[in-house]
């Protein structure tokens, strides 16, 4: 009988799976790849591939079946958000490979069923609405509601704060837009700070990675600006509880569970989650320059049934920091010279940086690092200033 070579599936095979399609061949594994693109850039560090849309998991599973004799399956990573994500589930249940289940999925990356969920299992969320395209908006709850894509199509797009009933309509006719379902949410607005916690869930056991803060442009669009390490103690006390809650009340098991939480100084209420490895940055300049830990990595580990590693290293302060098309202008070609010279800023690149918000575009980002939380608060209190002022 032949022996097969292990093998490691990747829901997506865009330029933004680049490094993990690598690092799957460098753990020795062979590296299968998923994307509806036959030209996807990833697909040159895969050892076989697998022309097929991700948000089609019965086409996927088809084509995957055809290859099952060649390949020992031996698990299945997901670096790739929305559909993606449940396609990654189904494939797995369908070749009982190790990762969250379908159930589960679905449930997290549709934000419409995300909140229905929080509020039915009684975990902290802020009151929320569903609009489908072409139905009356009666919303329960007073303004200001803050209105996005239940679904998008694009990140950080879509998305507003309303202060009046009257400006509703708008809004959501503008979240439909970016919407591939045809729904918008319809949220409580809360003030505060905008946390992500990220944490391992292996055999039920919580593995807890870090908590940052997110950073955005505020209204009217709240753009991602980047992220900021470490967050406030309080802050992340806080996270750290509601994400048990979360993650015992859906039962999610054998994912990475990052989990988007609103600070408001007393107490955290979740409003978005995710379950595949990330990106904005966060793997890929933020962990390892800030604590040492590499998700990618560990991911794969997850993914063969190893254990994720329990990060070690103190946080280093740090600050990344997209920079939009706009700000690019304003600075002129040197800017990053400038911010370099001023603030101590360095220029920094990955894959899947450049991304289309609304009327706006990442076009660049920049990291500061400081010895402490204070010091870094100070020089990028200070950067922030001088680009505003730009």
């Amino acid at each position: 009988m032949k022996r097969t070579r292990k093998a490691i599936i990747s829901i997506a095979a865009g330029g933004s799976q680049e490094r993990l399609l690598q690092q799957i061949r460098k753990r020795g594994f062979a590296a299968i790849g998923v994307d509806r693109n036959r030209k996807a850039t990833g697909f040159k560090y895969c050892d076989a591939r697998v022309v097929a849309s991700t948000h089609y998991a019965a086409s996927v599973i088809k084509k995957l079946e055809k290859l099952k004799s060649s390949w020992d399956f031996s698990g299945i990573v997901v670096q790739s958000s929305g559909e993606a994500t449940v396609t990654a589930a189904k494939v797995a249940r369908h070749f009982d490979l190790r990762y969250v289940a379908p159930d589960v999925a679905d449930i997290v990356v549709h934000k419409d069923r995300l909140m229905k969920e929080l509020h039915k299992r009684g975990v902290p969320a802020p009151k929320a609405a569903v609009i489908s395209k072409g139905a009356r908006i009666k919303i329960g709850f007073p303004p200001p509601y803050f209105v996005k894509p239940s679904l998008s199509f694009r990140s950080h797009s879509g998305m507003s704060v309303v202060e009046s009933a009257a400006e509703l309509q708008s809004a959501v006719r503008c979240a439909i837009a970016e919407s591939s379902e045809g729904k918008a949410n319809v949220e409580q607005f809360i003030h505060g700070v905008d946390i992500l916690t990220i944490d391992w869930v292996s055999d039920g056991k919580l593995t807890h990675v870090a908590t940052i803060e997110e950073l955005n442009s505020g209204p009217p669009h709240y753009y991602g600006l980047g992220w900021r390490i470490p967050a406030n103690r309080a802050a992340e006390e806080a996270a750290a509880q509601l994400q048990k809650r979360y993650i015992k009340a859906l039962g999610i098991d054998n994912a990475l569970v990052e989990t988007a939480m609103k600070y408001d100084g007393k107490r955290a209420r979740m409003y978005e989650g995710g379950l595949d490895l990330g990106g904005d940055g966060v793997p890929e300049v933020l962990l390892p320059m800030s604590i040492r830990y590499d998700l990618i990595d560990n991911g794969i580990s997850l993914a063969v049934e190893n254990s994720p590693q329990v990060p070690t290293a103190r946080p280093i302060p740090t600050y990344l920091r997209f920079l939009l098309r706009s700000d690019i202008k304003k600075g002129g070609k040197n800017i990053y010279t400038r911010i370099r010279t001023r603030f101590g800023g360095a220029r920094v690149d990955f894959k899947g940086l450049i991304d289309s918000m609304d009327n706006e575009t990442r076009a660049g980002a920049v990291v500061f690092r400081a010895k402490t939380v204070t010091a870094l608060r100070k020089r990028t209190d200070a950067f922030e200033k001088w680009l505003k002022d730009l």
